[in-house]
């Protein structure tokens, strides 16, 4: 059974069973990896995202264009898109235009494609935010 048959069954169960609708929608790996608890801020998530990977804000917010600092931010902006933070607050959050956070984002999200590491590290980071949020609630 295919992935759309398999939903298109589960919805006319859920009817059937229940009398109401239900929408589903096929997300990736990587979305489902990514969400996080609504009670987080985005200053939270970077905060928690930059103890995760050891990083200070200048390490990652800065205006280098050197391919460590890219791939960071990539990381970073990848993670608050992926959690539904809209574009224009991360620009207004990094000092940054919108249209940097989704170039940043899709170079990050080919990476994601094309180096393993990179996937490693992605899962790391939202391992470390799913152990640790609740610390950081507190603060």
């Amino acid at each position: 059974m295919t992935e759309p048959e398999l939903i298109g069954h589960y919805k006319k169960d859920f009817n059937t069973r229940t009398g109401k609708s239900i929408k589903i929608s096929i997300c990736s790996r990587w979305e489902s990896i990514c969400q996080l608890p609504s009670e987080l801020s985005m200053p939270m998530v970077v905060d928690i995202i930059l103890d995760a990977a050891g990083w200070k804000w200048e390490q990652v917010f800065t205006v280098s264009r050197r391919s460590e600092f890219i791939y960071r931010r990539g990381l970073v902006y990848f993670i608050l898109v992926k959690s539904g933070f809209p574009l224009l607050k991360i620009a207004s959050f990094s000092d940054r235009e919108h249209a940097t956070i989704i170039n940043s984002y899709r170079k990050f999200e080919h990476q994601l494609d094309t180096e393993p590491l990179t996937g490693k590290v992605l899962l790391e980071v939202m391992e470390f935010i799913s152990a640790n949020y609740s610390l950081y609630l507190d603060k």
